[in-house]
């Protein structure tokens, strides 16, 4: 190969390198929303999601810097020609079933629609191709190095943000709330009067439709709903009113915002277990645990 050739076709090979390498910073920039939505089309429980969205993310810097170093040129290629080909399959089932929202190829950062991300996609495919003639390196590690490397990169996500179930255990759950005066307004059937009645075990959500934490805390509980198949009635959120109304895709009971920072002492979301009529046991963003919310609802006196 021509040495003009190849210095082109290796810039390129090192730019989408550097693609793979962005996308994985990306999304570990912002995991949160990552490993909300693997979790949010209920394929697996919650806790493997937030392992599955950092794996995904130690392949994609695997890749980048297998790219970006030029060597094992063809095992790289084949990985990113079948990782690239994954993702499109992935991505024309989530256009099949009608979602529209952000694919999180980059995270957060950039809102990318799975319709957009496949023709993306389609063209990193052909650039992988024109790119898989460059000729690699001539260095062949010794295999230590590359479990040292490999190793290293699967584990740079769970050291840089922990799963959250690695952090937080039973004592962890807690998180301050006005229990008196939630009892008090529950007592008066106010936050239950439009969700039928105050018997059986319910979880109340007190979020804001403007915090991020709190719509992935509603994401959360909903895809745990849609997953063990338990009624509407069992989850009830509720808002603070707000000057223009927030549009959501569940229907809240809205109280006054005086009301709703004296019961949440000014911090959300709240989550809170209510045992027929009486506040219990509350749990903030990160303490989801989709099997002890899916055995409260299911517990019976």
């Amino acid at each position: 190969m021509k040495s003009k050739t190849f210095c082109i076709l290796l810039i390129l090979r090192i730019i989408l390198g550097m693609v793979f390498i962005f996308s994985a910073v990306t999304k570990l920039l912002t995991i949160d929303s990552f490993e909300v939505y693997i979790f949010s089309f209920g394929f697996v429980p919650l806790n493997t999601s937030f392992i599955l969205a950092r794996v995904c993310i130690a392949g994609e810097i695997m890749l980048g810097v297998g790219l970006v170093s030029n060597l094992c040129g063809r095992l790289v290629n084949l990985a990113t020609q079948v990782v690239l080909i994954l993702f499109c399959v992935f991505l024309c089932y989530a256009a099949l079933i009608g979602r529209e929202d952000s694919c999180q190829c980059f995270g957060s950062l950039l809102n990318i629609n799975p319709i957009q991300s496949l023709l993306k996609n389609a063209i990193l495919i052909i650039w992988a191709l024109v790119i898989s003639k460059v000729p690699s390196f001539q260095w062949h590690p010794h295999w230590y190095l590359w479990v040292a490397f490999m190793a290293s990169c699967l584990a740079l996500p769970f050291l840089i943000s922990p799963p959250d179930h690695w952090i937080y255990n039973n004592n962890d759950k807690d998180i301050p709330y006005n229990k008196e005066l939630l009892t008090e307004q529950l007592a008066a059937n106010i936050v239950f009067i439009e969700n039928g009645g105050l018997n059986g075990n319910k979880i109340v959500a007190f979020v804001s439709p403007y915090c991020p934490y709190c719509q992935m805390s509603v994401e959360k509980l909903q895809t745990i709903q849609q997953r063990h198949n338990l009624p509407d009635s069992s989850f009830i959120y509720v808002i603070p009113q707000l000057k223009q109304p927030a549009e959501t895709d569940y229907s809240p009971i809205i109280i006054s915002r005086e009301l709703f920072t004296r019961i949440t002492y000014g911090q959300f979301p709240v989550i809170v277990f209510v045992r027929n009529c009486i506040p219990d046991q509350s749990f903030h963003y990160r303490s989801i645990n989709e099997y002890v919310f899916y055995d409260f609802l299911s517990a019976t006196d």
